[in-house]
């Protein structure tokens, strides 16, 4: 048998546990949040765990937080996020930080802690824009990446969000001999990341730098991607002689593309002709729940595809741009 008083003494123990845990809810909870998260990041498991399937090549996650007077502090004044994700050789993450509180920076280091990359934010557009920082990164060697979010200036604190896309260079669902309307709908989804994804050798000409894609959009066309004036896939053909033929190339890529877009994705198709110069745009908003899910990114999906025919000296050529 318990006596009266050691089952007094359990039910006044239990209830004293039970008003530490209510009063200390909120700490305890955000605690196992942040182990719960750290356990992921270092296992490989958070992007699979919490992140949203582009494509099975590319996952997107987006978080929140805040550098408080809690935050980690550097010598040089300034709070900080350390946030470790684990990354394969090759592997390639994308990223944007965010802050209308004040002007980022970021550092990438790995698990050597030797070395890294700073990147800072131009305090000159903070007032009109906030900060924004993107960043792509492409792992090295395989193992614990660091990616620590900080701000510019010394001993300021606030909000920020940061967009994550990850990259698994293990795998891919789309190449050069995969069928037109299938590239097309793949290249597109990259527009948001402005196709950082894609890149490969970069090369320079007249026209300034330029990137060879890893998926020709025209297997038997020019394939390249821009940075100047904004991030741009052009794909053209060898400049046609003859006006009649330009045409018809124009007419099967308009028809072409309008049969790649999927029905559900809501576009504005824009046609103008003048003279000999032809323009058509496509102005896509929505959702690829077919065959590559959507990249929801900065409000939304929304992305352009352009077939221009135009003269080129005594030539004329046609091109499809996606931005």
């Amino acid at each position: 048998m318990v006596s009266k008083a050691r089952k007094l003494t359990a039910l006044n123990y239990y209830i004293r546990s039970m008003i530490y845990l209510a009063a200390n809810y909120s700490t305890i909870y955000m605690v196992f949040r942040r182990f719960l998260f750290l356990v992921l990041l270092l296992s490989g498991g958070f992007f699979s765990a919490s992140a949203q399937n582009i494509d099975s090549v590319v996952q997107y996650t987006y978080m929140k937080n805040a550098l408080t007077e809690r935050s980690r502090f550097f010598d040089s004044g300034r709070y900080a996020y350390y946030l470790p994700i684990r990354m394969h050789k090759d592997d390639f993450m994308y990223f944007l930080y965010e802050s209308r509180d004040y002007v980022g920076s970021v550092y990438v280091r790995d698990s050597s802690l030797k070395g890294g990359i700073w990147k800072h934010d131009d305090s000159s557009l903070f007032a009109p824009l906030g900060s924004k920082i993107k960043m792509p990164f492409k792992a090295p060697f395989t193992g614990i990446y660091y990616f620590i979010l900080t701000t510019k200036d010394a001993r300021t604190l606030g909000k920020f969000g940061i967009h994550l896309f990850y990259f698994d260079s293990k795998t891919t669902i789309c190449t050069s001999e995969s069928p037109f309307a299938r590239k097309l709908r793949y290249i597109t989804q990259h527009a948001n990341t402005g196709f950082e994804f894609l890149k490969e050798k970069e090369g320079k000409d007249g026209l300034g730098r330029y990137f060879q894609p890893s998926v020709n959009l025209l297997s038997d066309g020019y394939n390249q991607i821009v940075s100047e004036p904004t991030e741009t896939y052009l794909a053209n053909y060898a400049p046609f002689k003859s006006l009649k033929q330009a045409k018809n190339k124009f007419n099967d890529l308009a028809l072409m593309i309008a049969e790649a877009l999927p029905d559900h994705v809501s576009s504005e198709v824009k046609n103008t002709e003048d003279g000999k110069t032809k323009e058509l745009e496509f102005v896509l908003k929505g959702d690829f729940k077919k065959d590559i899910n959507s990249l929801h990114f900065a409000g939304g999906f929304k992305s352009k595809v352009i077939l221009t025919l135009k003269p080129d000296g005594d030539n004329y050529l046609v091109a499809i741009q996606l931005l």
